[in-house]
């Protein structure tokens, strides 16, 4: 048997165990939430939480993990993630990204959104 000192804590990551940790992270960290809202709306417009969410799916298909929030303007945003560690890009995702995101507007589930891409730097130049 090998020591625990030859053998790696993690053997490797799925997509799945990243979704896990960006939905409870989202969920229970005020400041993680503050930062990523404002990353990807390049600016502070996080207030409060509403809720965050795995694999939500709707006609256009499924979202990764979803995170809805109060903004500062007024009204409920959401930010649509995508995220990938080593699977390929699939068709047409972005576009069905933003009609999940529209979706969710029209239904009145929120009044704003961006989609978002979180992937290792090697996956975004390849």
């Amino acid at each position: 048997m090998n020591s625990p000192i030859d053998r790696k804590a993690v053997a490797y990551v799925l997509e799945r165990d990243i979704d896990l940790i960006l939905v409870e992270e989202l969920e229970v960290s005020e400041e993680f939430r503050i930062w990523l809202a404002s990353r990807v709306f390049e600016g502070p417009v996080y207030m409060s939480r509403y809720g965050a969410y795995h694999s939500e799916a709707n006609n256009a298909g499924e979202t990764d993990v979803l995170f809805v929030f109060d903004s500062k303007e007024g009204g409920r945003t959401a930010i649509l993630i995508e995220n990938k560690i080593d699977a390929s890009a699939q068709a047409d995702q972005g576009k069905r990204y933003r009609e999940r995101g529209d979706l969710g507007k029209k239904a009145k589930q929120w009044d704003d959104y961006r989609t978002c891409l979180i992937a290792p730097r090697r996956y975004l130049s390849s």
